[in-house]
């Protein structure tokens, strides 16, 4: 399908986001490589959670029934927003 949603944007800046944190971590001083795995469980936890709700929601509403990797895409854009407010 030719609009059907991918995974790779999502997780390149999903990616991009926790190197750009670890990045200014490491221009503050106080980078620690716990830091690192912090961020990128609890993004990865609030990413996955967040889909899971969207599913439940539309469920419950019984509208349409999109497949939980379609929302897990969709809902991954948020960090290429994240990416470009943390560059600014």
């Amino acid at each position: 399908d030719l609009q059907a949603p991918d995974l790779y944007i999502p997780l390149m800046s999903f990616v991009t986001f926790i190197l750009i944190t670890g990045y200014y971590q490491g221009q503050s001083g106080d980078f620690k490589a716990e830091n690192l795995s912090y961020v990128f469980s609890k993004s990865l936890f609030v990413w996955l959670f967040e889909a899971a709700i969207q599913k439940g929601v539309f469920t419950c509403l019984n509208f349409g029934n999109p497949k939980f990797f379609e929302l897990v895409a969709y809902t991954g854009y948020k960090f290429v927003v994240l990416c470009f407010i943390m560059v600014a």
